[in-house]
């Protein structure tokens, strides 16, 4: 999906001139937003709206909770071989590393307290390694990806706020 971003991104420059973007990513979303911006330098904000922190960190935790009889050698198996057959990058697998190393400019989280699929942990942690300026927005009461429902003049407030900051 981050190539798909990056292919709408090269259509929108070329036919209108755009040279800069934003982009706001929902749960799996999310994580093609950081793959997008980690490998097109247009890219200059990201909203991103209960992140994971890869296919990997995803996969194990939901793995480990719905069948926690499973040995951990299946997942670490599963990976490579889903990885090589689908031809994925490894930095795709991982997002830790992509914004350590790879976002250069700070990041919106938005994680809503009650996300029942994620938990908050990978807002929390996406956010500790971000660039200084980050900023993480925890809605109270508010499930997987509805954060705009619980609060919706809010989560406007906070997302035109940040796309609007020099």
């Amino acid at each position: 999906e981050g190539r798909d971003a990056r292919a709408v991104a090269d259509y929108l420059a070329e036919q209108y001139g755009f040279q800069k973007f934003a982009g706001i990513g929902f749960s799996m979303g999310a994580s093609a937003g950081l793959y997008w911006a980690a490998h097109d330098a247009r890219v200059q904000k990201l909203v991103l709206d209960s992140p994971n922190a890869g296919l990997v960190p995803v996969t194990r935790m939901r793995g480990r909770h719905d069948f926690p009889f499973l040995p951990d050698w299946f997942y670490k198996a599963g990976f490579v071989l889903i990885r090589l057959r689908l031809g994925l990058p490894q930095e795709g697998m991982y997002l830790q590393r992509v914004v350590k190393e790879k976002i250069k400019f700070p990041v919106l989280y938005i994680q809503g307290t009650r996300d029942d699929l994620e938990g908050t942990y990978f807002a929390k942690e996406l956010h500790a390694l971000s660039m200084p300026d980050s900023q993480l927005w925890e809605v109270p009461g508010a499930g997987h990806v509805r954060s705009y429902e619980v609060d919706s003049a809010q989560y406007e407030k906070k997302v035109l706020g940040y796309l609007g900051r020099p």
